[in-house]
């Protein structure tokens, strides 16, 4: 970026976000720029309609997008535009309340002709038409949004108010500056934005290219000449003639679901003795556990509240949105209670039978209870069908799952890498451009 084009001078802006600015420019507070209007409505899941006239802003679905457009399609009634706030075309809209810093001040642009109604922790950055374009402001929320979380007030949520916004101060420049700058960024970003969903794509294709991988290795084997059978299982119609079928419950020595400490003895919470596993330990490429986000105090373990499992234990989830999700503990281990723990038999890898029951977690969630959270005891658990081939097979698929995921979790690191390196770009450049620190006048995107 430091070959691109500044302007021919500079002076002091006197604000420490802004740094200097290009001369012609002057500096005003933000509720002097534009309106500032606060949401006061909540919506429930019961106000939403399918059809409308005024588009329900739902907090849960605006902190997550950068433009408010037709993928909206909640709607709420004329009782609700009475009491609401209303976003026009052109109008930003600003997250004003966070479990996460990172997401606190994020913006988002309202791209419909429609009314759209805002909800309670967000609020709306309104323009003067014919001072202020809307677009560049909308731009400059998001160079102003990492200065404004330092006035964040909490801990395990974090907000701003009113009174902190009209703390920022923001550029005030010609407005047909404004739409040269705006329509440098809609532009540029559009080919940013290509790139980054190309990556992403390729993130998708290598996650499903990881399961079927996965899923051809444990019931086709490796030899694509070897003879073939019927499996007799539903799931899976051939295996290799030479393996055989079992139910879980005979290639296990032990199953176990883990349990929390009673929260009403703090002393098992006091220190961080003992590994605690829980589903936010478990990812969709990492099949092997060292460590816990949550631990709990050895005397947990000496009252007898939680159960040991030893290294090498197979590590099933059994309750919930990750149900199914399977891991192997590298370590001496306890869980909670939505955790299934298993210990292979003799003659069965351990990863081999964990790769086995990865490649069956939408069999798993069929065969749950009918709940919304979905569950599968102990008793359904022990009765998945489970192809064994012999104990060298598996020793080798072990070894070729482990070679070729390892390959396929390097491609994504470094598409990750890509993907970060571009959102950086995109967030810099967002910034220098609407700051002044490159002149796009005579600028022109191909």
């Amino acid at each position: 970026m430091s070959q691109l084009p500044r302007y021919e001078s500079y002076k002091d802006s006197g604000v420490q976000w802004l740094g200097e600015i290009p001369s012609h420019w002057a500096v005003v507070r933000l509720d002097q720029g534009c309106e500032i209007v606060r949401g006061n409505t909540g919506f429930s899941k019961a106000d939403l309609l399918e059809e409308g006239q005024y588009v329900a802003l739902q907090y849960g679905k605006t902190y997550k997008v950068d433009e408010i457009n037709n993928t909206f399609s909640s709607y709420v009634n004329e009782e609700f535009y009475k009491l609401s706030q209303i976003a026009m075309y052109g109008d930003t809209v600003l997250i004003s309340t966070s479990e996460t810093i990172e997401d606190l001040g994020h913006s988002c642009f309202y791209a419909r002709q429609d009314i759209g109604l805002i909800g309670g922790e967000q609020f709306l950055l309104k323009v003067n038409q014919e001072e202020q374009l809307g677009k560049y402001l909308y731009y400059l929320s998001k160079a102003f949004s990492g200065y404004l979380r330092k006035y964040a007030t909490g801990t395990k949520v974090y907000r701003f108010n009113t009174d902190h916004l009209k703390k920022i101060y923001i550029p005030q420049i010609p407005f047909n500056e404004q739409k040269v700058i705006a329509d440098f960024l809609d532009k540029r970003l559009a080919q940013v934005d290509a790139l980054i969903a190309k990556q992403e794509t390729l993130l998708e294709k290598l996650a499903e290219q990881r399961i079927a991988l996965i899923s051809h290795a444990v019931t086709k084997g490796l030899n694509s000449d070897v003879e073939m059978k019927e499996s007799g299982i539903g799931w899976f119609k051939q295996i290799p003639k030479s393996w055989g079928v079992k139910q879980l419950k005979f290639v296990i020595t032990k199953i176990q679901t883990g349990s929390t400490p009673p929260s009403a003895v703090p002393e098992y919470y006091s220190s961080d003795d003992i590994i605690w596993y829980g589903p936010a330990d478990f990812t969709d490429e990492n099949y092997i556990l060292n460590d816990s986000v949550k631990k709990i105090s050895a005397l947990a373990l000496e009252d007898k509240v939680v159960k040991p499992m030893p290294k090498g234990s197979i590590m099933m989830i059994g309750i919930g949105a990750t149900l199914g999700k399977v891991a192997i503990t590298n370590v001496d281990c306890t869980t909670n209670q939505q955790i299934n723990s298993l210990i292979p038999i003799e003659g069965v890898n351990a990863k081999y039978l964990m790769y086995q029951l990865n490649s069956l977690r939408d069999i798993v969630k069929l065969l749950s209870s009918a709940s919304t959270l979905g569950i599968i005891n102990q008793e359904k658990t022990k009765c998945l069908k489970i192809i064994v081939p012999s104990l060298n097979d598996q020793n080798e698929i072990v070894e070729f799952l482990d070679k070729e995921l390892n390959e396929i979790s390097e491609v994504k690191n470094l598409v990750e890498q890509t993907i970060n390196k571009l959102k950086e770009y995109r967030s810099t450049l967002i910034t220098q451009v609407v700051t002044g620190k490159i002149d796009v006048r005579n600028l022109h995107v191909n």
